[in-house]
Parts: C-alpha cells; structure tokens; sequence
C-alpha cells in the first residue's frame, strides 16, 4: 500500500507523508460482527429506558378534551330542530311558494302555514286558512301537513286541506293517509278523486268525492260555484274580501247559486245578487243585508 501512496498519480512525497500521518492516529474500523452487536446492544438499552410520556399525555388529554368539545359541539347542533319558515297571505291574496325540495305550496287567501324540513322528513304546519299541496316524490322523505292536530301523510302526490270548517282534506293526486287526533283512531286511505272530513271532536272520517273544478278554479284565481248555498258563497269569498253578508231570512241563505267569479269579485257577486235570488241587498259599508223582495 506504502508503494502505492508514493506513486506520482496520487501528489508529491510531502503531500502522501501528510496523508500516511492522518490515516494513522484514526482508530481502526470495527469488523461487521462487532459493529452489528454494538449497533443492537446501543438500540436494546434504548428501548430498556423508561420514556418520559408526561408532555405527552398532557397534550393527548389536551386533544382528548378538544375533541370531546367538538363532538357535544356537533352533537349539540344535531340535536336542533330545524327551524321552521312562515308562509302567509294577507286577505285578497293568493301565492304558490316553490320549496326547497321541489313541492309547490299554494296559500289561499287570509291563510298562513310553517315550513320545517329535515333530513328524513318534511313536515308543514297549516296554521290557518286553506292551502294545497304539490308533493315532490321523495320515498325518504315523507311529506306531512298538520291541521288542527289532523296528520295527513304523502310521498309524491297533490292535494288540498282546508280547516275553515273542521278539517277537509281533497287530494287531486296521488295517495294520502289521514289520521285524527284520537288514538284509538285508524288513519284512513284516501286516493285521486276523494275527499276526506275529519270530525275532530270524534274523530270520525268521513268520505265522498273531491272537489276537484273548485279547488282547480281557485288555483286559477276563482271562485266555482256550482248549486252552493248563499251563506256558503259567502263564505268562500271570506278570505278574499272584508264584506260580511246578514240574511233577514234563513231561507235565503239556502238559496243557490252557480257560476264562477274572481276571487276580488265580491263587488260584481252583490250586483247579481238581486238578479240570481230574487232578494233585496242593502248595504253599508262592508256590512250587506240581504231581505226578501217585497
């Protein structure tokens, strides 16, 4: 080797004599074995230490606690009831609401109803008045509307509820389950084309046919009339109109009538009064009487 350092390929003699000095105060390389057992006894007495975890465990308890704040956080926010958004109409007015889940809520005049939807349901209060109902078809999702504790439940379907009188419920398409507010009452099946009554101090449902042209008309802006008492007419143009109608004489609040009106056509009703009953109108104000004729 001593012959290979003084080759004139690696510098001159004083260069390979500094290196030869270097070289030999450096302590010699352990063979593999012993550095291999070295290595391990070095890696054993690590791991024989005893760790100091005490920053660690702070922190982990730290985070522990954080996290457990987090989840009564995200708990807490699951366990909020949706709020609920009011929908209302003053009288003389009607509006369609197109909901967040693609049904359309129709309120009649002077009515008013609570939206509140969730993730797994889809529930409205109709507070007061008359409105209907075109369900978007979600199996997930039932859609419920609450009238004077009245349920009326439907997946994909339309249809109408009043509780002016009682609770009506007229379903124009589909399929709904009506229940009353007595338990020991069965909900009832009503299908396109029917009607349900629900009798709420009984609980008594009654059936019959929907009246589909009226609740169409009224969708439309107006008010079909076909055979329907005075007194009812009236009635009808209620949520449309302040004029309140007194009969001197209760057979003339059974007389019919028949024919369709815009719903802020009560002026044009009164004029064809005298005409369509044979009867007398006074007025004042927005107070009529309606008197036989002479």
């Amino acid at each position: 080797m001593e012959g290979g350092f003084e080759n004139d390929t690696f510098g001159p003699p004083a260069e390979i004599s500094r290196l030869k000095s270097i070289l030999s105060d450096m302590d010699p390389l352990p063979a593999p074995a012993a550095y291999i057992e070295s290595r391990a006894r070095s890696r054993a007495s690590r791991e024989a230490a005893p760790l100091n975890l005490s920053f660690s465990r702070r922190r982990f308890a730290l985070l522990t606690g954080v996290g457990a704040i987090a989840a009564a956080a995200i708990g807490a926010v699951l366990l909020i009831p949706p709020a609920a958004i009011e929908y209302a109409t003053p009288i003389g007015q009607t509006t369609t609401i197109a909901l967040e889940d693609g049904s359309q809520l129709f309120l009649s005049g002077n009515s008013s109803a609570t939206v509140r939807f969730a993730p797994k349901t889809r529930e409205i209060t109709l507070v007061s008045g008359e409105a209907s109902f075109k369900v978007a078809h979600d199996a997930a999702r039932p859609f419920s509307v609450e009238a004077r504790h009245v349920q009326i439940v439907a997946v994909g379907t339309e249809f109408y509820v009043s509780r002016r009188n009682g609770v009506e419920v007229d379903v124009l398409e589909g399929r709904v389950l009506v229940q009353a507010p007595q338990d020991d009452v069965k909900a009832v099946p009503v299908s396109a084309g029917g009607k349900a009554v629900a009798n709420l101090e009984t609980g008594a449902i009654t059936l019959s046919a929907a009246e589909t042209t009226r609740i169409r008309s009224l969708q439309q802006g107006r008010l079909y009339f076909d055979n329907t008492p005075l007194a009812e007419a009236f009635e009808e143009f209620e949520p449309f109109s302040p004029v309140r109608a007194r009969f001197t004489d209760a057979s003339l609040s059974q007389l019919t009538v028949s024919g369709a009106f815009e719903i802020s056509g009560i002026e044009d009703f009164i004029l064809s009064l005298e005409q369509l009953t044979n009867s007398k109108v006074r007025r004042n104000g927005n107070n009529i009487t309606i008197s036989p004729t002479p």
